[in-house]
């Protein structure tokens, strides 16, 4: 049985508890969040919590890497089963943080963020079909600067008013809710915010 295309756990029932099978599966889906291992009499239900893929909730703050440059949109790799879209209308681009988007800054959209460039934002809005819509309009989100990336279960991370934190040893670490924890220096006046810079500013490491 898979989830999110890429999530896979194999049921293992003894013969005479086969007709507890289909509990099992309704309890390993249960679990699936909490990136735990279930076991049970007679069944044993084993989850990958590395490959336990992300279900997001207006409001989260998400950690990903562009995938795609499009028609006034980004694709976004945020852990989730399909690629999260940051529209060009929702991020603040240099220049342009008073006015309406133009064709001009449309066609720059790749100087902006390409691909493979990681970016921090929060979600907007999920349309019925799943597919996560983000925004970046503060300062506190847009392109992640020099750092370093680390991939945990989603289930370890649990949902706070903020997910941004300075650490005394001199550094910023953002625990977004999709499991991608981003670890940065923080080597300006403005602590709070170290680790993210303008969409057109530094690249990443």
């Amino acid at each position: 049985m898979s989830f999110g295309g890429k999530f896979r756990f194999e049921v293992a029932v003894q013969k005479k508890f086969k007709d507890a099978e289909e509990d099992a599966l309704d309890l390993a889906e249960e679990y699936l969040q909490e990136g735990l291992q279930v076991v049970m009499p007679g069944e044993v239900v084993c989850l990958d919590a590395a490959t336990i893929r992300y279900l997001g909730e207006v409001g989260d703050v998400v950690v990903g890497r562009i995938t795609e440059v499009g028609s006034k949109r980004w694709k976004v790799d945020v852990n989730s089963k399909m690629d999260a879209v940051l529209p060009l209308a929702s991020v603040i681009v240099p220049g342009a943080e008073n006015r309406r988007k133009t064709m001009e800054d449309e066609i720059s959209m790749r100087s902006f963020l390409e691909e493979g460039d990681l970016v921090v934002a929060e979600i907007h809005n999920i349309l019925s079909d799943g597919t996560i819509q983000l925004q970046a309009r503060s300062d506190k989100y847009g392109k992640l600067g020099l750092g370093l990336m680390v991939k945990v279960s989603p289930g370890l991370v649990t949902r706070r008013k903020t997910h941004f934190h300075r650490l005394p040893c001199g550094v910023t670490v953002i625990l977004s809710n999709n499991g991608y924890i981003w670890i940065s220096p923080m080597t300006g006046k403005n602590a709070e915010e170290e680790g993210v810079s303008a969409l057109s500013e530094l690249p990443v490491s």
